[in-house]
């Protein structure tokens, strides 16, 4: 049976699921956080774990393309070596950024704004063709709002 495979990956965990062509859930699974940017070979491994369960359980055979949202990959220059890491894989794999993932899965094809705070936060909006962005660099960029900066602040408060 053909499936894809969709990939949420961030500072926390990774999570994929894989779907058949109708939309069906087939099966899911989490690792570890795929955020290059807090430890690259970890998050290399975790993110390449989850593919692995996923095709072990459905052959790798049937799978038609695998769609990467990971956190922090515009934080460096990981395009490029991430195709080059996961070239050996028979399906296209497509990376982009995870709040990109979240905006298309949920605002689809109309113009909106989607504001996420979670292990770091970013807020990111589309009207027509053009788009445009705010935060998402990571803590030490600036994060306010997300998970680490509550948490930061309230040693902060707490001392």
């Amino acid at each position: 049976m053909n499936y894809m495979i969709g990939i949420d990956s961030g500072g926390t965990k990774t999570e994929a699921i894989a779907y058949d062509l109708n939309g069906s859930e087939l099966a899911r699974c989490q690792t570890g956080f795929g955020n290059l940017l807090i430890d690259k070979k970890r998050g290399l491994a975790n993110l390449e774990e989850a593919m692995k369960i996923l095709f072990d359980k459905l052959d790798e055979k049937y799978c038609q393309i695998v769609v990467v949202g990971l956190a922090g990959l515009d934080g460096g220059n990981f395009k490029a070596e991430l195709t080059t890491y996961f070239s050996h894989y028979q399906p296209d794999i497509v990376f982009i950024n995870d709040a990109w993932l979240s905006y298309y899965a949920l605002v689809k094809e109309k113009d909106g704004c989607l504001v996420i705070s979670g292990t770091g936060s970013i807020c990111i909006g589309q009207k027509g063709q053009e788009t445009a962005r705010v935060g998402g660099w990571g803590n030490l960029l600036g994060d306010e709002g997300s998970g680490y900066w509550i948490a930061k602040k309230n040693d902060s408060a707490a001392s």
